[in-house]
């Protein structure tokens, strides 16, 4: 075969490939998802009232409590369409730090679901508190709160601002 009809050879050959029919993949141009979701249950909870001015006679490492205030101080209503998990968190202030009992600038906040006739301490270190499960909508689930200050401070006579909070959850 000579070097004339070998490149003529490999021009037909190229033709022909540019012949052959190719395939094309398609896909939607838009490139969307439609996706569909319901959400069943609307959570809300409202907590009244929404504050205790705990005092400022307190002694170090005295407890303060609402019972005296009226038993079942706090009351935490479900609002959503369905039952709840309640559930209650505490956090320090800008000067304390919350733990499981008082100590040297550090508060304990406990709570109470029976008048006070049982105090549950809650424990930031292993997580929320449970107040109630499985509250119906509409329903109130009444509490109250202990406060345990500390048994030394530099901060005598400062104001500190603890929150605490209620969670809810789909019961």
């Amino acid at each position: 075969m000579t070097r004339k009809s070998f490149g003529l050879l490999a021009a037909m050959m190229c033709l022909a490939l540019l012949a052959l029919p190719v395939s094309r993949v398609h896909a939607d141009p838009s490139g969307e998802i439609a996706v569909t979701v319901t959400i069943t249950q609307e959570l809300s909870v409202n907590v009244s009232p929404g504050s205790w001015e705990a005092g400022s006679s307190a002694a170090l490492g005295s407890t303060s409590d609402t019972i005296g205030m009226g038993p079942s101080y706090f009351t935490a209503t479900n609002n959503s369409n369905g039952p709840e998990d309640l559930t209650v968190t505490v956090s320090g202030s800008t000067n304390w730090v919350a733990g499981t009992a008082a100590g040297d600038e550090i508060f304990a906040m406990s709570l109470s679901t029976d008048d006070g006739s049982n105090w549950v301490v809650i424990d930031p270190s292993v997580g929320p508190a449970t107040l109630a499960d499985d509250l119906a909508s509409g329903s109130d689930q009444t509490f109250d709160l202990q406060l345990a200050v500390p048994t030394s401070t530099a901060y005598a006579g400062v104001q500190q601002i603890i929150t605490v909070t209620v969670t809810a959850a789909s019961g």
